[in-house]
C-alpha cells in the first residue's frame, strides 16, 4: 500500500453525518423499491450483508457499484478465508511475472489458468470452468478490461499487466504472490524428480 491515510480520531464527521442523513431521506423512496441486490462472487450471506451498500452504490453511480463490489469480495476474501476474486487477480499476476510478458491474449491466458503452470491439482479444477466471458465479469470490479492490441502477426483481444498493479495493491499483499511462486516451483521441482525417477524405472 502506498496511500497515506490520516488516524481516524482525527476525523470530523459531523459533516458526513448531515450528508447521509439527507441522502436518506432524498433518496428513501428509490432505496425502499430496489430490488436486492446479489453481488457477484459473494455467498449468501456476504451477499445479504452487503446488500444496503450495494443498492446505496447503485443510486451513487456505476463507478461507485464497481469500487464497493471489489471492496466486498476483498473484504469477504479475509473474513472466509478466500475469495475467488482476489484469488484469481493474484493467480494472473503470477503467470505474468514467470512468463515476464506485459501482455498476455484472454485465449492464452486462460490456457495458463487451465492447463499452464496451474495445470495440476485444485487449482486448475478451479479454473476448469473459466471462459473469457467470466474472466472479464471476476475482474470489471477490479476495474480490469480486456483491451485489443497486436503482438507481432497477431491481433486480438487480451490483459495488460500493468492494469493489474492498482488492484494487486489494495486487495492482494506481496507475500501471496511471492508463496504462489515458491509453491509453483517446488511443485515443477518436484515432477522433474519424479520424471527422472520414472526414466530411470524404464530405461
Amino acid at each position: 500500500m502506498t496511500e497515506k491515510r490520516a488516524p481516524l480520531s482525527t476525523l470530523n464527521t459531523s459533516n458526513i453525518r448531515s450528508r447521509c442523513a439527507r441522502f436518506a431521506q432524498d433518496q428513501r423512496d428509490a432505496i425502499g423499491q430496489c430490488e436486492k441486490i446479489h453481488g457477484d462472487g459473494l455467498n449468501d450471506r456476504a451477499a445479504d450483508t452487503f446488500d444496503p451498500l450495494y443498492v446505496i452504490a447503485r443510486l451513487a453511480g456505476q463507478e461507485w457499484e464497481q469500487k464497493l463490489h471489489a471492496a466486498a469480495l476483498a473484504l469477504a476474501h479475509h473474513a472466509q478465508g478466500r475469495s475467488s476474486g482476489t484469488e484469481l487477480l493474484r493467480d494472473i499476476h503470477v503467470i505474468f511475472e514467470l512468463s515476464g510478458k506485459k501482455r498476455i491474449f484472454t485465449s492464452d491466458l486462460l490456457k495458463h489458468l487451465q492447463l499452464g503452470v496451474f495445470a495440476m491439482g485444485a487449482v486448475a479444477m478451479k479454473y476448469s470452468a473459466l471462459d473469457e466471458y467470466r474472466l472479464s465479469q471476476l475482474l470489471r470490479p477490479y476495474g480490469i478490461k480486456p483491451v485489443a492490441f497486436r503482438v507481432k502477426m497477431r491481433v486480438g483481444r487480451g490483459y495488460i499487466s500493468e492494469d493489474f498493479s492498482d488492484a494487486m495493491a489494495r486487495y492482494v499483499p506481496r507475500a501471496e504472490v511471492d508463496a504462489r511462486i515458491q509453491e509453483l516451483l517446488q511443485q515443477d521441482k518436484l515432477w522433474a524428480e519424479a520424471k527422472v525417477e520414472i526414466d530411470k524405472e524404464w530405461s
